[in-house]
């Protein structure tokens, strides 16, 4: 069966031509609108770069078209060219100043002061008298602000430093709980005290164990001879000085509460032989003096003595500033207990700081600091017996009463009868400042500082029978009150100008 089969194209060649005029006109209608967006309009950018503190220019000043490796630098003068889109974006960023972003929007001209980086130039550090803006320090000076210094609790802000400052040696004397380090910044000394001196908020301390870490808003160590000269000898050996927080003009009324709960246990427990074992080399020494040294008693004084300890650390402060006072206000509460029981630390701190401003040119202010502390102190050698008392010893006889222990005596006997020693008191730092200047390059600043402190001590130990060479046939009270008070009375003109 043959048929013929015709197939023509000439109906679809009409639709074709008008899709495609229809793809011609809209591409036509799209170039009219937006011709950038095909053909990009370049020109030179050109303009002068200064400081905005000054006016000066500033070269090297780096400028970079953003989104690109394209760039180009300020000359001796501040001055720049560069050929860019109408449309870019350029990046101006130096050393020292804020980077900023500036759109050209087709603008052939562009001339900019740049602001200093508050966070890198101005960021000042005190000194002495006065403070000095980090970039121009010349001497060895540390400083450390508030967030390093409450990552570890700690009874005293110093023992926050360990590792944290080239040449500063941070070690602890004792293990007891309140008992402040050893600070050391140039070394052993020649006068018998080679402790650096304190100085907060203008106040000359030996020691800081009444300060809260969490009210320091820095701490700088100053190390070298030139910015511990004006302390004559008694900066020697080097000198901390300590400025307290204090609300930043503007602030809102800002509340922080922070609370941290630890436990302290024993680092290392030491091997020491166990009754069996002591008895084996007893009968060594001295054959016969066990029948069976496998039934010898055996007790772990290291187990008896030491326990888990808690340390609480609570924080509360209160910071702000209208546009004439600025104040902080903290309370905290730092509890420790040792290891050993008995032994223990108890403190309380209330901070409140002021400066109140009624002129420009004129301010008053306070820096006040009081904590109460308690706390308990025990023997020393307790450790020590703890270690060498003999493990076939058992602490108390059938009748419950403490048994004797030959050679060290019965530590849990000691702790019994012995441990009744509490040191209580309160401590008060503080000074009240006035400030005021004039001609402009001139401050006068008078300061008053106090420190006072209260210590009363006591020691009771009533009569006890454990063996002869462990025993007290009389009672015994003991008090001693003890009251320390220090002033300083600063007057200060300041001459600065640049």
């Amino acid at each position: 069966m043959n048929e013929n089969f015709t197939f023509s194209i000439a109906p679809y060649q009409e639709g074709m031509r008008k899709f495609f005029a229809f793809v011609a006109l809209c591409l036509s209608l799209t170039l009219g609108l937006h011709p950038h967006s095909m053909y990009a309009q370049q020109l030179t950018v050109t303009g002068t770069v200064t400081s905005q503190a000054d006016e000066e220019p500033l070269p090297g000043v780096n400028i970079q078209v953003k989104g690109t490796s394209q760039g180009t630098a300020t000359d001796i003068n501040g001055n720049y060219a560069i050929s860019v889109d109408a449309q870019a974006s350029l990046i101006f960023s130096f050393i020292g100043f804020s980077t900023q972003e500036i759109a050209v929007a087709g603008r052939a001209a562009i001339n900019l002061a740049l602001r200093e980086d508050i966070t890198t130039i101005d960021e000042v550090v005190v000194l002495g008298y006065g403070t000095v803006r980090k970039s121009d320090l010349t001497g060895s000076v540390s400083s450390i602000k508030s967030e390093d210094l409450v990552k570890v609790p700690a009874i005293n802000p110093m023992e926050s430093l360990q590792g944290k400052v080239p040449g500063l040696q941070i070690t602890n004397s004792s293990g007891a709980p309140g008992t402040p380090p050893v600070v050391r910044v140039r070394g052993i000394g020649t006068f018998n005290n080679a402790s650096p001196i304190f100085v907060v908020d203008g106040v000359i301390l030996d020691d800081i164990s009444f300060l809260n870490a969490a009210d320091i808003e820095s701490l700088e160590v100053l190390k070298d001879a030139s910015a511990t000269a004006i302390y004559g000898n008694r900066g020697a050996n080097g000198v901390i000085i300590i400025t307290t927080k204090l609300g930043e003009v503007g602030q809102t009324p800002t509340i922080n509460v922070t609370a941290e709960y630890s436990i302290q246990t024993l680092q290392n427990h030491i091997d020491v032989l166990t009754g069996p074992e002591y008895a084996a080399v007893q009968n060594a020494i001295n054959p016969g003096t066990f029948n069976n040294p496998n039934a010898a008693p055996n007790v772990d004084w290291q187990d008896l003595l030491f326990e888990s300890a808690p340390i609480q650390n609570y924080q509360a402060s209160l910071t702000g500033a209208s546009e004439n006072n600025q104040y902080y206000f903290g309370l905290g509460y730092f509890s420790q207990k040792g290891i050993i029981p008995e032994s223990k630390y108890e403190r309380i701190t209330v901070k409140i700081n002021n400066r109140y401003s009624p002129k420009e040119y004129l301010s008053f202010g306070t820096n006040f600091t009081i904590a109460p502390f308690r706390q308990g102190n025990i023997r020393n050698d307790l450790a020590r017996n703890a270690y060498r008392a003999s493990p076939i010893n058992e602490p108390f006889n059938p009748d419950g009463s403490f048994a004797e222990v030959v050679g060290v005596g019965n530590i849990l006997a000691d702790l019994a009868f012995n441990s009744d020693r509490e040191t209580q008191g309160v401590r008060s730092v503080g000074n009240f400042f006035g400030e005021a200047r004039f001609s402009k390059a001139f401050t006068f600043k008078s300061s008053f500082g106090l420190d006072v402190r209260y210590e009363e001590q006591e020691d009771f130990t009533p009569i006890f029978f454990v063996s002869p060479a462990q025993s007290n046939d009389v009672t015994r009270l003991r008090k001693r009150n003890s009251t320390f008070t220090t002033w300083i009375w600063e007057n200060t003109l300041s001459y600065e100008k640049e």
